[in-house]
């Protein structure tokens, strides 16, 4: 693989199951199970920084084993608001997912803006 590995977990191996966002100049990689997806979507698929930023239609829903994580934290970002610019919205959305990966793995704190 030539990539930079998987956004979620940054393994570069298991490329059959490694999706390419189709965002326009993007190169992000995501295992379709760290996506929090069942399967290999068929059609288009959007990383996360593209589906937000780009207001493109979310992915297929999560799978209840696969997405747990991942369903919580779309339940938990806000909607985009038009004061808020998609800057604003991404920052806060990657320090939620930070601050999630800190607790999951003990840390004390958070480590996000505030």
């Amino acid at each position: 693989m030539e990539g930079e590995g998987c956004y979620v977990c940054a393994s570069t191996s298991d490329e059959a199951n490694i999706l390419l966002c189709d965002g326009r100049g993007c190169d992000s990689e995501c295992h379709f199970y760290c996506a929090g997806l069942a399967k290999v979507p068929e059609g288009r698929w959007f990383c996360i920084t593209c589906e937000s930023a780009l207001n493109y239609t979310p992915s297929p829903p999560p799978s209840p084993a696969a997405g747990a994580a991942a369903a919580e934290i779309r339940r938990a970002s806000p909607p985009s608001s038009p004061t808020r610019n998609g800057t604003e919205v991404l920052l806060e959305r990657y320090f939620r997912l930070v601050d999630a990966d800190r607790a999951r793995l003990g840390f004390a704190g958070g480590g996000g803006a505030a």
